[in-house]
């Protein structure tokens, strides 16, 4: 018996994989923002502290607004769909953001930015539970292990670019971290 059990929560899981890569590519990103937005204003802007410190509070400020917001859209559209328009937004921001390179459109991008990437948690937990509705609590635990994961290693690998060019590294590596995601989102079917 607990045979059959461990083998249906592998075909459930697999049912989530590209999910899950895609939350832990997108909450890698919320990471790489919440950590090296600050240091970013400090070292391409010549922020002070007290200017500087206002660009992880203002990611926080998008997330919130997309969380609620999403709330709403969610009645309308589906997770897959809110993901990719929201990953499709956030290329274009940093696009934006890395033409003009001004303190105000970045500090603006950190706001659209954590739009951006608000629904990995809540909306990846959502679509993962609609693919496996008979695991809900494996859906859940796969998605914020997947977040975790990518909120551990994303952000790191930021540092490691970081060292070896300089600050653009945070703007590179949130790039390709919101490639993945859209590659994951993409390929995984809408339904069940």
């Amino acid at each position: 018996e607990e045979k059959s059990t461990s083998g249906a929560t592998g075909a459930a899981l697999k049912r989530i994989t590209t999910v899950c890569l895609g939350v832990f590519a997108l909450a890698g990103v919320q990471g790489i923002i919440i950590t090296w937005s600050y240091l970013y204003m400090v070292n391409v802007h010549d922020l002070n502290h007290r200017l500087a410190t206002l660009a992880p509070s203002l990611l926080w400020v998008g997330i919130l607004v997309m969380r609620s917001v999403s709330i709403a859209l969610s009645r309308r559209f589906s997770a897959r769909t809110i993901l990719l328009w929201s990953i499709a937004g956030s290329m274009a921001v940093v696009a934006f953001e890395q033409t003009m390179l001004l303190p105000m459109v970045s500090m603006t991008a950190m706001v659209l930015l954590g739009m951006g990437v608000a629904g990995a948690f809540q909306l990846g937990t959502a679509w993962a539970a609609e693919r496996i509705p008979d695991r809900i609590g494996t859906a859940s635990s796969a998605i914020m292990a997947s977040a975790a994961l990518g909120i551990g290693v994303l952000p790191w690998l930021t540092g490691i670019t970081i060292d070896a060019t300089d600050f653009s590294g945070m703007m590179v590596v949130s790039l390709g971290g919101m490639i993945l995601a859209a590659l994951m989102f993409g390929i995984t079917a809408q339904g069940k």
